[in-house]
C-alpha cells in the first residue's frame, strides 16, 4: 500500500475527510491534532505492508525505536485507502501504534471499533507490548536499489577497479 501525504491539509482537516466516511472516536480536540501531529514540511510517500493488521504485532513503541512506522496522518489516509480498495477498514481485530510521541510521553494509536462502527484514536505508554498490538513497518521504495551503490573505487586481490 503506498501512501502519499502530500502536506497541504492540517491533520484536523485530513481527520474531517475520514468522519465523513465514518463515525470516528478521537482523544484529541482539532487544536490538539494540529499541535501535535503537524504537517509534514513537504510531502511524503511511503509504502507499508497491504495489511488488514499491523505487522509488528506484541511490539511496544519503545521497541520499534529506529524503524520507520506509520503515523497517525498516515493511518488516516491508508483507512480512507483501504475502506475505497477493499471495501472494509483496517485493525478489525488489531491497534496500530504510530510514530507519533506525545507532548508527555505516551504514544498515539488507532484502531477499528466494529462494535461502534467507528474508527478510533487514542494513546498508550510507550513501553506497552500487546498481542494485537503493534506498528505498520514502512517498507523500502520500490525504485530504491535492492543493494547499495558500489563505490568510485573497489581494490579486489590488487586489481583496482573503478566507476565510470
Amino acid at each position: 500500500m503506498t501512501i502519499t501525504d502530500n502536506a497541504q491539509l492540517k491533520t484536523s482537516e485530513l481527520m474531517d475527510l475520514l468522519r465523513k466516511e465514518v463515525g470516528v472516536s478521537s482523544s484529541w480536540s482539532n487544536e490538539e491534532l494540529n499541535k501535535n501531529f503537524p504537517v509534514p514540511k513537504e510531502a511524503t510517500t511511503r509504502h507499508f505492508k497491504d495489511s488488514r493488521e499491523p505487522d509488528t504485532l506484541g511490539k511496544s513503541w519503545d521497541d520499534m525505536q529506529g524503524t520507520p512506522i506509520m503515523t497517525l496522518r498516515e493511518y488516516i489516509l491508508a483507512q480512507l485507502q483501504w475502506k475505497k480498495e477493499k471495501g472494509r477498514w483496517m485493525d478489525e481485530k488489531g491497534w496500530t501504534v504510530f510514530a507519533d510521541r506525545l507532548p508527555c510521553g505516551s504514544v498515539a494509536g488507532g484502531h477499528w471499533c466494529p462494535g461502534d462502527s467507528q474508527v478510533g484514536f487514542d494513546w498508550d505508554v510507550s513501553d506497552e507490548r500487546r498481542d494485537r498490538a503493534g506498528g505498520r513497518e514502512a517498507l523500502p521504495s520500490p525504485t530504491s536499489p535492492l543493494v547499495p551503490s558500489l563505490p568510485l573505487e573497489l581494490n579486489i586481490n590488487g586489481v583496482i577497479y573503478k566507476k565510470q
